[in-house]
C-alpha cells in the first residue's frame, strides 16, 4: 500500500497535501475524523481550522510517530484502531476525512457503513481516489 510521508521529498506531495488544503477552511468548528491518517501531517493541518481531529491508523507504528511529531495541541490527537472497526463514538464527528484509501480497500462498503456510524446524521464524508476504475 502507498504511504506518503512528508520525508520523502520524490513523492508526488502535491497529490496529497493540497486535498487537505482545500476542506479545511470549511471545518470551523467542526469534528474532524482522518481516516487513514497515515503520517498525521493531513490530520494536524486540518486542527489548525478544526475544533478538533482525530487521525485514526492502522499501522501502530506510523501512529507513534504521528503523535510526536505533530501532536502539539489539545484539539488533535491520534488512534491506532482499523478504520473498519475505529472505535470511535457513533454519532461523534462533523466530518470524516478520508484521502487516497477506499481504492486500497476489499470491503469498499463495510468502510462507507463506518463512516456513517461515526458521522453525526448532518454529517459530511469527504473522500479522493485516483483510481476511477475501482
Amino acid at each position: 500500500m502507498e504511504r506518503y510521508e512528508t520525508s520523502n521529498l520524490y513523492h508526488a506531495w502535491y497529490e496529497h497535501w493540497h486535498r487537505y488544503h482545500w476542506i479545511a477552511p470549511w471545518l470551523k468548528n467542526k469534528c474532524v475524523a482522518d481516516m487513514a491518517c497515515g503520517e498525521g501531517y493531513g490530520s494536524a493541518l486540518l486542527a489548525q481550522q478544526a475544533q478538533s481531529v482525530v487521525g485514526v491508523d492502522l499501522d501502530r507504528n506510523t501512529i507513534r510517530k504521528a503523535q510526536k511529531k505533530y501532536q502539539k495541541t489539545d484539539n488533535l490527537s491520534y488512534q491506532y484502531h482499523d478504520i473498519l472497526d475505529s472505535k470511535l463514538a457513533s454519532d461523534s464527528m462533523d466530518v470524516v476525512v478520508s484521502f487516497e484509501t477506499l481504492e486500497h480497500l476489499y470491503d469498499q462498503q463495510k468502510l462507507l457503513s463506518e463512516f456513517k456510524r461515526v458521522l453525526k446524521d448532518d454529517g459530511l464524508v469527504v473522500i479522493s481516489t485516483p483510481d476511477k476504475a475501482v
